[in-house]
């Protein structure tokens, strides 16, 4: 009797597991065999990896399992494939097929019976064409860049840097073709997730775009969002790229807001004045910024005396910057609004991350920059405060 019950136990268990497992399975044409194609899950804004595959005979397939609807992406760093991503949606028990013909992966077909799925459908099948133009400039665009790379003469360089100008140009104007196909849908389709995510990707593209005629139907399109969507962390979002903040410059007093760690308790940068400030912008998906931990860490116990560190998280998600604080040991000043790129992070002009921004005991800033490479922190900050000093005794 003990024996069937165990066996019915494990039964039910399986079933339960069965239950919440989904299935994608792609059938391609147009790519080598031994191609790895990944899937990955979206956090807001970092993809973190889930499984990779290796394509045979034009066949790759993943298994997963999920408690509800969830968004994720299939994406190839492999040569030939645009560095784009497909979206996929997945929740229990569901079998998803893609297939293509090409290394396109954007414009692939996703078959599926999932709402949100079926709904970005739509707009994929509304711009396709365009689309598919735009991941061709993809490929040329990331050749050209990895030929930059390489060595070669000055005049060569110039030459290349031209042509990735001249596809950058060309990339922009069939954005902004794709734009407004894609508003033309969203102004004669209900207000849904998948609705209010295409609209931050076109303010986001009229934030960067001095020139870009679509401000206004954007605007308009915003303004058919309900309080608690405009509120949310995607609506502000959207707000701050339509009517982005003043950026704070050299000289100028910090900008400063209600900040939180991750115990929940309220904090102002205002609360560390007194010492030079070291702001640092960063997220757990960015290599680089993970890999200036170390230095940073240095610097926060060699001048304790004259400096604090503040990381700011940029992750939406409270439990990746857990993640991430504990993987990475992060025991100075570690902070968060919760809004991303779109808070304090905004008002910082923080585009791409890491960036730095040093600030003066008084509140000043001093000097703001982005990204990092080995020694170069300390370099930069003993070149701009600590030129006399030297580091407290640890």
């Amino acid at each position: 009797m003990k024996s069937l019950i165990a066996i019915a136990l494990i039964f039910s268990t399986l079933q339960l597991y069965a239950q919440k497992e989904y299935t994608i399975e792609g059938k391609l044409t147009g790519i080598e065999d031994s191609t790895e194609i990944s899937l990955f899950q979206d956090d807001g804004n970092v993809f973190s990896n889930i499984a990779t595959d290796t394509i045979f005979g034009g066949k790759f397939k993943f298994r997963g399992k999920t408690e509800g609807l969830t968004h994720l992406v299939i994406l190839s760093n492999a040569p030939g494939f645009p560095s784009k991503w497909l979206d996929v949606w997945v929740s229990p028990a569901v079998r998803i097929r893609i297939t293509g013909n090409d290394k396109l992966l954007r414009t692939w077909l996703v078959e599926s019976p999932i709402k949100e799925q079926i709904e970005t459908n739509r707009y994929t099948k509304a711009t396709k064409s365009d689309m598919d133009k735009l991941q061709q400039l993809s490929v040329i665009r990331n050749t050209l860049t990895s030929r930059i790379l390489e060595k070669g003469s000055t005049d060569q360089r110039k030459k290349i840097k031209a042509s990735i100008d001249s596809v950058d140009q060309k990339q922009d104007s069939i954005t902004a073709i794709i734009h407004r196909a894609e508003i033309r849908l969203l102004e004669t389709s209900p207000v849904t997730s998948i609705w209010i995510d295409k609209l931050k990707t076109i303010a986001m593209d009229v934030k960067y775009n001095k020139k870009s005629v679509l401000r206004e139907p954007t605007l308009a399109l915003f303004n058919r969002l309900d309080k608690k969507q405009k509120e949310s962390a995607v609506g502000q979002e959207i707000y701050t790229s339509l009517f982005p903040p003043k950026v704070v410059k050299k000289g100028e007093p910090m900008a400063d807001k209600a900040l939180k760690d991750l115990e929940g308790k309220q904090h102002f940068l205002a609360d560390y004045k007194g010492k030079h400030l070291l702001l640092d912008f960063w997220s757990l998906g960015c290599g680089p910024c993970i890999m200036a931990m170390p230095e940073l860490r240095k610097l926060s116990s060699s001048y304790t005396d004259s400096l604090t560190v503040v990381s700011l998280s940029v992750d939406v998600k409270k439990e990746l910057w857990r993640k991430a604080t504990e993987s990475q040991k992060v025991t100075w000043v570690n902070l968060s609004d919760g809004l991303g790129m779109s808070g304090i992070a905004a008002q910082y002009g923080v585009r791409g991350i890491p960036h730095y921004v040093l600030i003066s005991p008084e509140g000043k800033i001093i000097s703001s920059w982005t990204g990092f490479s080995e020694g170069d922190l300390e370099k930069r900050i003993k070149k701009l405060i600590f030129k006399d000093q030297q580091p407290a005794t640890q």
